[in-house]
């Protein structure tokens, strides 16, 4: 049976890494919506990026309304990504007044900041009508975490020292060699190859057990999941 699920996630990079985890925890097939961001003037509305998802949350599922009840009867469940290091960010860069960013605590222990981020994006929806089919995807420090030990884990062992609070992950990811690099240096910032995420998904998937092994909340993303996908089955 294919199931059918929604995502809300940062942007399409993320989209292929959850995708790819996806297809390692989720038996017999899916069918993955991209909800947000997409390319409807609802979304330009939100924007892209964290601020996106934030926004999407407390607008969509802060209260019943029509876009919760068609969520509600198109799908078996519905994932609500951001990268934990958005809890280093401020609500400021979203043009908003919000408060709560941010929120980031000492690493290790990873769970503790995540759980903060988890906190505050419920904050953002207390009435949240899809309470029973959503599930949070917030890796430590970010998607590319879960990328670097899937790709690099085996080769390279050394970065799984303390991988969920390495903050110099995407810098790791860029310095590879051209022809397999992810992440590159433009103007003096890092830029993601949409292309070569989408390419190297087969492997994220394939390497999906080294990855839950050594990312605590790439398990619990899992269990999670699997949890909501086995009560819709009763």
């Amino acid at each position: 049976m294919n199931r059918k699920i929604g995502i809300v996630c940062e942007g399409i990079t993320d989209h292929h890494v959850i995708e790819a985890a996806l297809n390692a925890i989720v038996p017999g097939g899916f069918i993955l919506t991209l909800l947000q961001p997409d390319a409807t003037p609802r979304s330009e509305k939100f924007g892209q990026g964290w601020c996106g998802v934030f926004k999407w949350c407390g607008d969509i599922l802060s209260h019943e309304g029509s876009q919760t009840r068609m969520i509600n009867s198109n799908f078996d469940i519905i994932i609500i990504h951001i990268d934990a290091d958005v809890a280093q960010k401020d609500f400021a860069d979203c043009g908003l007044s919000a408060q709560g960013l941010p929120c980031d605590s000492t690493c290790p222990p990873a769970e503790d900041t995540v759980n903060n981020l988890k906190d505050l994006l419920e904050s953002w929806m207390p009435n949240n009508p899809l309470d029973d089919m959503t599930v949070f995807c917030i890796p430590s420090i970010c998607t590319e975490t879960w990328v670097a030990t899937a790709l690099y884990g085996t080769k390279d062992p050394a970065i799984l020292t303390d991988i969920e609070c390495n903050s110099n992950v995407e810098t790791f990811l860029a310095g590879k060699p051209a022809r397999e690099r992810l992440i590159f240096h433009k103007a003096g910032n890092l830029k993601k190859r949409t292309d070569r995420y989408r390419n190297e998904a087969e492997k994220i998937t394939n390497n999906w057990n080294l990855v839950t092994l050594h990312c605590g909340e790439a398990k619990k993303f899992e269990e999670n999941v699997i949890a909501i996908l086995t009560l819709s089955d009763l």
